[in-house]
């Protein structure tokens, strides 16, 4: 029995049997210790799993929490800034912004001076602005410009295709009138706005030159005359008033009064820019003068044969003085005694205030030279 009992122990296997711990530093827990730290293991995961005092709160939701819990009142001590404030805050800064810098004054009229040099070869005339050439004019005469000269043409050919047609007015190149420049009341009542039905070969016409001729090409021409006086532009076969748009409206309201009280019964006025100050008597003097310059033209144009220049567009001199030369110059100066008659003739005609001030230049010095024009000219 006993060697039974000795056989079976030592055929049990040696995962069976019980194992003893031999370092003598580690002392085993007793089974109460470790089935007590389990159970508290568990119990605190199972209150931090449903929300117990100790559980650690993420910061969003302290954040959350802490918000509910204020009360109203305490939200209204903060509220939220609304776009439309900001709007108004980024709106009142930029017109803060804008209103800082401050305006500078106007900056002093310059001094202008007109100075006029006629010699054998040429004609120049220079604008001084204190003292200093500001623009010059050159003109020479076999060079003459023919802008606005007027012609009593021929009509050469009609070209229906480029709806124009060539007129002859007794230069080199015949004129170039394209269907748009016919604005003669006459001819637009014959029908249509073709060419062939507005002008025939050979026909007599009145026209003046808008463009100078340029190689081979002649000089672009309509049917609609105009007259540039000082203040206003005469057009014998125009309609109606027109104002500049350079000038301010108070300053058109009073010139376009003064010209309904003076305007011709027949033809259109058209208020240049340099009216601007001008009195109702210079006003209707430069209308008057026109007038008569056209009746005039009317006359020569009825005894000229076709093709015949029956008026010819100022010189450089006289142009200048009546287009520039206004309120703001101090004075002219003319080296030339003919221009110098001419010119005083023409203002005493439209501006006989502005007489005093052309002056007559006789020193030995040139005009140019001496006033520093020519050193500006040759440094160009």
């Amino acid at each position: 029995m006993l060697n039974w009992f000795r056989r079976k122990r030592a055929t049990e296997a040696p995962s069976e049997r019980p194992v003893r711990e031999t370092r003598p530093d580690v002392t085993p827990p007793p089974a109460d210790a470790g089935s007590e730290q389990t159970t508290q293991q568990k119990k605190r995961r199972r209150r931090g799993s449903r929300g117990g005092r100790n559980r650690r709160k993420p910061a969003g939701a302290a954040t959350t929490a802490a918000t509910e819990d204020k009360p109203k009142a305490e939200e209204k001590k903060q509220p939220e800034r609304k776009p439309a404030q900001r709007q108004r805050s980024s709106g009142g800064r930029q017109q803060q912004r804008r209103r800082q810098p401050a305006r500078r004054p106007p900056l002093p009229k310059a001094k202008r001076e007109l100075l006029v040099s006629v010699d054998v070869g040429e004609q120049r005339v220079a604008v001084l602005e204190d003292d200093r050439a500001a623009e010059v004019y050159l003109e020479r005469p076999e060079r003459r410009s023919i802008a606005g000269n007027i012609y009593k043409g021929t009509v050469d050919n009609v070209l229906p295709g480029m709806e124009a047609a060539f007129i002859e007015i007794g230069l080199e190149k015949n004129g170039f009138l394209y269907v748009d420049e016919i604005v003669t009341p006459e001819l637009e009542g014959r029908g249509g706005r073709k060419i062939q039905d507005l002008l025939k070969r050979n026909q007599e016409i009145l026209v003046q030159a808008v463009k100078d001729p340029m190689k081979s090409k002649g000089a672009r021409l309509t049917t609609e005359i105009s007259l540039p006086g000082r203040f206003v532009v005469f057009v014998p076969s125009g309609e109606g008033l027109g104002v500049s748009r350079r000038l301010d409206d108070d300053e058109r309201i009073r010139l376009r009064d003064i010209v309904k009280a003076v305007a011709p019964k027949k033809g259109g006025v058209i208020v240049r820019t340099a009216a601007e100050g001008a009195s109702a008597e210079d006003v209707e003097r430069d209308l008057v003068f026109l007038q008569r310059l056209w009746k005039s033209i009317e006359a020569k144009t009825e005894k000229a044969k076709a093709p015949a220049l029956v008026y010819q567009e100022a010189e450089l001199p006289l142009r200048v003085t009546r287009d520039l030369f206004t309120d703001d110059f101090e004075k002219a100066l003319v080296d030339d005694e003919r221009t110098f008659k001419r010119i005083v003739g023409y203002l005493k005609k439209t501006s006989p205030h502005m007489v005093d001030r052309v002056i007559r230049h006789r020193e030995k010095t040139p005009l140019f030279e001496q006033t520093g024009v020519e050193d500006a000219i040759r440094s160009t």
